[in-house]
């Protein structure tokens, strides 16, 4: 797995960096006071991140990856899982940058948002970067990359736009209240409801790519 996962690393570090980088500068936009009333910029780093496996999946297509893998003492379910502990790394790396990004922010006074506000909008991001890559590698892997693409940045489309009208609507001047108004149960809730998609989801591609072979 630890090998895997080096293999992806240094294939994509530099479309990674990119990523990242692009990602962090709408978190430190967004955190901004010219940021606007509202954390939904700062959410595309999820976005970003979450791309990571499907890219990765592309790069393999392109170079016949799985004809290499054959010959090497990996099975087909390590392949699949592995991509999904790469899209939970990604998620983690997005959650650490934009929880650290915000509370310098505040600790700066430069951001009226509370901490509890913060961890509401991170809760959101982390929903994004399990549901989107969990949405789409089933079908990735069932279609090819070029099909499932299609499919891919329509369902992303439809999760961004709805989570940022709602997240625009509300503004982060509210969404202090909205966090209280959660509370912590609803947080863990929609977290756990991401998780267990998340894990259905690893099931199903495994499922997919055996009948593949």
């Amino acid at each position: 797995m630890w090998g895997l996962l080096c293999k992806d690393f240094f294939s994509i570090k530099k479309t990674a960096g990119f990523l990242l980088l692009l990602g962090t500068a709408y978190i430190v936009l967004d955190a901004l006071p010219t940021g606007g009333t509202s954390s939904f910029m700062g959410l595309f780093l999820f976005f970003f991140l979450s791309m990571i496996p499907i890219t990765v999946l592309t790069m393999e297509e392109k170079s016949h990856w799985s004809e290499y893998a054959a010959m090497m003492p990996y099975s087909r379910k390590m392949l699949v899982v592995e991509k999904y502990v790469l899209a939970l790394a990604s998620a983690g790396v997005s959650l650490v940058l934009y929880v650290v990004v915000f509370s310098l922010a505040i600790a700066f006074g430069v951001n009226a948002m509370s901490m509890a506000g913060v961890w509401t909008s991170a809760c959101v991001g982390v929903c994004i970067g399990l549901v989107v890559p969990a949405l789409n590698l089933p079908l990735v892997i069932a279609f090819g990359v070029a099909k499932g693409r299609l499919i891919l940045f329509g369902s992303i489309a439809l999760v961004i736009m709805g989570l940022g009208m709602v997240l625009e609507a509300v503004g982060s001047s509210q969404i202090s209240s909205l966090a209280q108004a959660i509370g912590s149960f609803g947080l863990v809730s929609v977290l756990g409801a991401s998780v267990l998609v998340f894990v259905a989801s690893m099931g199903i591609s495994v499922l997919i790519d055996e009948r593949k072979e």
